[in-house]
């Protein structure tokens, strides 16, 4: 028995709303994707322009194992230095030193962080790091995150909390 045209019509344009769902679907994945993973571009040395190797050189002379990347007009080295590993120091594209970020132990968090996060109940801190800018006292940030969200915390050379940012849903 034959379908009526107005049940192939109904079958037809339900395929197409499916259709339409699993399209938007998946750009929300990819635009999710695109946004939550970093978006950095690894850069040979070479192509690192002299002045800010040159800054780089004068200011970690002892740095080793340098992988150079580029993000938002920053040049960014990271680095091992001191016996740390990941150390990340920012450029601008004239040499100026913009910021370094060094990974430290949670014992290196001034005293009012550690109080803040036993505030924190069912919060777990990660990545504790020390950043330094020029001219200005250093601050601190790390990830404080639950098993549904996690957050970058930002302190101020005391210790107080400066901000609480967003960070994404927990991907592990």
């Amino acid at each position: 028995m034959p379908i009526k045209v107005r049940t192939k019509r109904m079958v037809v344009g339900a395929v197409a709303i499916v259709a339409c769902l699993i399209v938007a679907g998946l750009a929300f994945v990819f635009y999710f994707m695109h946004s939550v993973y970093e978006t950095e571009q690894l850069v040979e040395p070479m192509e690192v322009p002299a002045a800010v190797r040159a800054s780089f050189a004068k200011q970690y002379p002892d740095a080793s194992e340098v992988v150079w990347e580029s993000e938002d007009g920053l040049f960014e080295a990271e680095f091992r230095w001191q016996g740390k590993n990941n150390v990340e120091a920012h450029y601008t594209a004239d040499g100026a030193w913009a910021k370094t970020v060094v990974p430290i132990r949670f014992g290196e968090l001034p005293g009012k962080v550690h109080d803040y996060l036993k505030s924190q109940d069912g919060y777990e801190a990660s990545e504790p790091e020390r950043i330094e800018w020029p001219g200005s006292p250093p601050t601190f940030e790390l990830k404080l995150a639950n098993q549904l969200m996690e957050w970058d915390c930002l302190f101020d050379a005391k210790g107080d909390l400066i901000s609480r940012t967003r960070d994404g849903p927990v991907l592990e």
